[in-house]
């Protein structure tokens, strides 16, 4: 009987192993698919692409353009827009910063750029005087003393920062160009 007692706490140390090994490897589970679960729960996440396209259509649509032409920008107000000027009295924008005019918040950046082809290397820049006549126009060459570049907001990050990017073919003095808003 001596031989069998001696069996029974060997078998009994050899369980409790076994059960404890089972019980951690059920929690570092449970710790490790926990977040993965919840993922989709995620309001930040999901509010980004919203507040971008929200930003782009309000400004094709309204501070920039009119309900009444949507995606037809007024050259005027997207010119002072652009230079960062107070709205004047027939444009539809309010606020003396970008982020008043967009309405972020704390710690929201933004970048809004008006390009011919969607690309940065198409930036597009108005200039007063670009044809022989005089007339003003868009240009890529934004080298001129008088041209308003057609970019505003903060410096775009890098490649591995996450930015939601949103983008609008509009007119622009007549010329299709690409409105683009990034947010991060």
């Amino acid at each position: 009987m001596g031989r069998h007692r001696g069996s029974m706490r060997g078998q009994t140390t050899l369980d409790f192993a076994i059960g404890v090994s089972i019980f951690l490897a059920v929690v570092v589970f449970t710790f490790g698919f926990l977040p993965s679960v919840l993922d989709p729960f995620d309001v930040v996440a999901e509010d980004n692409p919203i507040a971008a396209d929200r930003t782009a259509d309000n400004l094709a649509h309204g501070q920039l353009g009119s309900p009444d032409q949507p995606n037809v920008l007024d050259w005027y107000c997207t010119v002072e827009y652009f230079e960062g000027n107070a709205s004047p009295d027939d444009c539809s924008y309010e606020g003396q910063t970008l982020e008043e005019r967009l309405g972020l918040g704390v710690g929201d950046n933004a970048n809004i750029t008006i390009t011919r082809d969607g690309s940065l290397s198409e930036l597009l820049c108005w200039a007063p005087d670009t044809t022989p006549d005089g007339e003003p126009g868009l240009e890529t060459d934004c080298t001129g003393n008088d041209v308003t570049m057609l970019a505003i907001g903060d410096e775009r990050p890098g490649t591995q920062d996450t930015t939601i990017v949103s983008r609008r073919v509009v007119s622009l003095y007549d010329e299709t160009v690409v409105l683009e808003v990034v947010l991060w």
